[in-house]
């Protein structure tokens, strides 16, 4: 049940992907403050992917720093990620956002390196390969 509301629930974070290759598009910037320090401010269309991953259910809680060293696994072999299930990518997405909070610009790195965007894409991958009723039935429960 909770993966088919996940599938049902990706189109709104998977319209962020045109948006994210956008040539030149920067998810945020770094800017030195009144203490020293640097600190990371993300865009207003990386704020609202954030949201929205909170709003439609992604953000579900479980333990990610035990689970990191298994997630690393996905940054080392791309191939890894392209036969991800969409638990593992919410989970993925989950850990980044949280790490985040922790490790400040560890979001946007990650949308550097393009981790981010093959997560999105991988996504967009699985939802287009379900069933065509499937799809239906989503749409209609969308309404």
């Amino acid at each position: 049940m909770k993966k088919r509301m996940l599938q049902l629930r990706a189109d709104r974070i998977l319209s962020y992907i045109s948006v994210f290759e956008r040539p030149g598009y920067s998810f945020g910037k770094w800017s030195d403050s009144e203490d020293w320090q640097q600190h990371f401010t993300r865009d207003e269309t990386a704020n609202r992917f954030v949201e929205t991953l909170y709003e439609d259910g992604w953000m579900e809680p479980f333990d990610w720093g035990s689970w990191e060293p298994h997630a690393a696994r996905f940054r080392r072999d791309i191939g890894a990620l392209s036969r991800a299930r969409v638990s593992t990518l919410q989970r993925l997405l989950c850990l980044h956002i949280r790490k985040d909070r922790f490790v400040e610009g560890h979001l946007a790195a990650m949308f550097e390196s393009g981790d981010i965007l093959r997560i999105l894409r991988r996504l967009a991958e699985l939802q287009s390969r379900a069933p065509r009723g499937a799809k239906r039935r989503r749409r209609e429960r969308a309404n």
